[in-house]
């Protein structure tokens, strides 16, 4: 075989390697363990969600009708 099948076959085998350990490691909460609560999303000044632009999707929809008749 060529060195570049060695190589490649070598690296398979690590990230293969790596690939089993990494998840083995998440395993599901132990029977003891207390879950820490969800933070409150306007405490960090996040996305305030608005209302649906109803006229626009009306709009929309009239105008994809036109299209296809």
């Amino acid at each position: 075989q060529r060195i570049n099948f060695w190589v490649s076959a070598i690296l398979f085998a690590i990230g293969l390697i790596t690939f089993v350990i990494l998840f083995r490691r998440r395993h599901a909460p132990r029977a003891g363990a207390v879950a820490a609560p969800a933070p409150d999303p306007s405490e960090f000044g996040g996305h305030t969600p608005t209302p649906r632009p109803e006229a626009a999707i009306a709009a929309r929809l009239r105008s994809q009708r036109k299209k296809k008749q």
